[in-house]
C-alpha cells in the first residue's frame, strides 16, 4: 500500500475560491505542499462543475502531467460528486452528471491518473434511506430500485471511456452500499472504501476489506469522533484526524496487509489542521512498532 494525502483539505489557502492566477494554481501549490510533508500519492478532486473553469485549465493540467513524470508522484482523483447525481431520478440531471464525469476521466487520462474514485448517488438521495423520511419501507426500496436503474444507465456510458478497474465505486455516510453492489460485479468496478463511512453505517471496515479484498482500488482514512449529546445517544463525526476517534487504524492497516491491497490509503480531510494532526499520527504509527 502506499500512503497519500488528498488536497481538498489546502486549495482553499492557495486560493481555490479566489479568481485568476492564484485560483488557477491552486491544486499545482496543493501538491507541492503534499509531496513536502513526504508523500508520494496525491489525491485530486477534479471538480470540473466548479464555476471557476480556471482551476482545471490546460496549463495546470500539463503541470500536474509533469508530476507524474519528473516527480514520479502518484495520483488518484474524486471524480465530480458536488451536485452531482448519476443515480438521479431526475433525467436531465442524471445525463448532465455523466457529461461532467465524462469530461473529468478526459483530464484524469491527460494528467497520468490511474484511479477515479465515483459516488454512486448524490446527497439528494440521502432522505430515501433514512428513517425519518415519510415513506412505507417498500416504497423507499422501489425508490433505490429506480436510482439503480439510473446508475446503470449511467455506467454503460462512462465505462465506455476507462478501463473499469480504474473507477472505483465509493461506500457513502448516507446510503446503504448493498444495492450498488451487482453494478459492481455486472461493470467489473473498482471500490473505494471509505473507512469513516463504514463507521457511520456501523459496518465492520475488516469485512468490508475481506468481501471487496479482489475489487478494492483505492482506501480513505480519516478517523470518527463519538460525541455524546446525551446519556444514551451518539453522535458520530468523521473527517477527524487519526488517533483521536474510535477507529482502529492499526488493525485496518493489517487487514490492508492481509490481502496484499497495494493501492492508495488516502488521508482524507477538509480541514489543514486536521490533515496535520493524522500525518504526525501516522509517522509515530509507522516509525513504532507496527506491524
Amino acid at each position: 500500500m502506499q500512503f497519500g494525502l488528498n488536497t481538498y483539505h489546502i486549495t482553499d489557502r492557495y486560493g481555490w475560491y479566489e479568481s485568476g492566477e492564484k485560483n488557477s494554481r491552486s491544486l499545482v501549490y496543493s501538491t507541492k505542499d503534499i509531496i513536502k510533508q513526504g508523500f508520494r500519492h496525491v489525491e485530486l478532486l477534479l471538480d470540473v462543475g466548479s464555476k471557476d473553469t480556471e482551476v482545471l485549465n490546460a496549463e495546470v493540467i500539463e503541470r500536474l502531467h509533469e508530476f507524474t513524470v519528473v516527480d514520479h508522484i502518484g495520483f488518484s482523483a474524486h471524480l465530480p460528486y458536488k451536485y452531482v447525481d448519476i443515480g438521479s431520478l431526475n433525467e436531465a440531471i442524471r445525463k448532465t452528471s455523466v457529461e461532467l464525469i465524462l469530461t473529468a476521466i478526459k483530464i484524469a487520462n491527460q494528467i497520468g491518473i490511474d484511479r477515479l474514485v465515483l459516488h454512486p448517488v448524490g446527497a439528494e438521495s440521502k432522505p430515501f434511506d433514512l428513517s425519518f423520511y415519510p415513506a412505507s419501507k417498500n416504497v423507499k426500496e422501489k425508490i433505490i430500485n429506480e436510482m439503480v436503474d439510473q446508475i446503470r444507465l449511467s455506467l454503460r456510458e462512462i465505462v465506455g471511456a476507462i478501463d473499469s478497474h480504474r473507477l472505483c465505486l465509493e461506500n457513502l455516510p448516507y446510503i446503504d452500499f448493498d444495492p450498488f453492489i451487482p453494478l459492481i460485479d455486472e461493470f467489473d468496478l473498482g471500490v473505494c472504501m471509505d473507512v469513516g463511512h463504514c463507521i457511520l453505517r456501523h459496518d465492520d471496515p475488516l469485512e468490508f476489506i475481506a468481501r471487496f479484498s479482489k475489487q478494492l482500488g483505492v482506501v480513505h482514512l480519516h478517523d470518527v469522533a463519538d460525541f455524546r449529546t446525551k446519556p444514551g445517544v451518539m453522535k458520530l463525526l468523521d473527517h477527524e484526524p487519526l488517533g483521536t476517534g474510535i477507529v482502529d487504524v492499526k488493525s485496518i492497516l493489517r487487514g490492508l496487509q492481509a490481502i496484499d491491497f497495494d493501492g492508495p490509503v488516502v488521508l482524507e480531510h477538509l480541514e489543514e489542521s486536521k490533515a496535520l494532526q493524522s500525518v504526525a499520527f501516522l509517522k509515530r504509527l509507522i516509525h513504532s512498532d507496527f506491524p
